[in-house]
């Protein structure tokens, strides 16, 4: 089942969210303060075709989220505040700028994790360890990514970020062998698809909100769950999704015509949230992934 969201957040919301996010991150002369230039110019100035503006929103409103998430928590998980840091100021300025099989992508990768676990934690899902670095007072730790306690069961959740939708299957069997060789329990692989639903360098355009919601789940639909689960072992008992997605909607028409004398375009740039599961029928563990889906429900706002 899909959990869908839009986010409105103003521009000077967000910016003001991400100069939180540098001061708590002490990040001010990291990758962080051009990604903030430019998102200023950008808002500043008349957008007509935003699509590098759309780019710099999607990535501030991560900045903002991770904050968000972690500014209150992260001291629960002694020596994780370092690794969250770490996966904001590292690595190219937008998701586009990566390349395939570079080590610079590891960061990114990395805040999936940060981004999951502490929407979880958020959502109430009492939370074993993180990365090898175990809740205060409920170790050990497990080098699973993410371990939730669940009806006395410690399971394990193996985060993946496939470059492009040839590296998806790899990527699902890596997680499964993961979940093989930490945990004697049957876990979750959650994948972050969110270079999947799109083509580098372009948004998504669409005329209306319900439009860009459905375009969404049918592309995660579509190019994830097929592929994952052909993938995964019977070692997985449920498979999490999630895509964001940079995209402008058509709001009508300015009043204000081109040097043509064309009607010109009025456009919002927006994110596009979407998280969606399914679990392995009859697999032991399985309905752990209602627990995951149920906590993810407040991101759909």
């Amino acid at each position: 089942m899909p959990g869908l969201t839009l986010r409105r957040t103003s521009s000077e919301e967000l910016i003001a969210n991400v100069e939180a996010a540098v001061g708590w991150a002490g990040m001010p002369n990291t990758r962080v303060k051009p990604l903030l230039e430019q998102l200023r110019a950008a808002l500043a100035r008349r957008i007509r075709r935003p699509t590098r503006e759309t780019l710099l929103i999607i990535e501030a409103s991560t900045i903002a989220d991770v904050h968000f998430l972690w500014s209150s928590r992260h001291a629960d998980y002694p020596g994780l505040l370092p690794k969250i840091k770490n996966s904001l100021t590292d690595g190219p300025l937008l998701p586009d700028d990566e390349e395939k099989g570079k080590a610079h992508t590891e960061a990114r990768n990395n805040r999936f994790t940060y981004l999951l676990a502490g929407c979880l934690l958020k959502g109430g899902v009492p939370i074993v360890s993180i990365e090898g670095i175990a809740r205060q007072g409920r170790g050990p730790a497990s080098p699973s990514d993410i371990v939730v306690d669940w009806e006395r069961r410690r399971v394990p959740i193996e985060c993946k970020r496939p470059f492009d939708i040839t590296t998806l299957q790899r990527n699902v069997k890596r997680a499964a062998k993961g979940i093989r060789q930490h945990s004697a329990e049957k876990g979750v692989v959650a994948v972050d698809c969110s270079r999947l639903v799109r083509s580098p360098q372009t948004v998504s355009l669409r005329f209306g909100e319900e439009p860009a919601l459905v375009a969404v789940e049918s592309q995660l639909r579509g190019l994830v769950m097929r592929h994952v689960f052909e993938s995964a072992s019977k070692r997985v008992a449920g498979v999490l999704a999630f895509a964001r997605v940079p995209t402008v909607l058509f709001t009508g028409w300015s009043p204000v015509l081109t040097s043509s004398g064309e009607p010109r375009p009025t456009v919002l740039p927006i994110t596009v949230d979407s998280w969606m599961h399914e679990k392995r029928e009859g697999v032991e563990n399985a309905d752990v992934i209602d627990m995951i889906a149920s906590a993810l429900k407040w991101v759909e706002g």
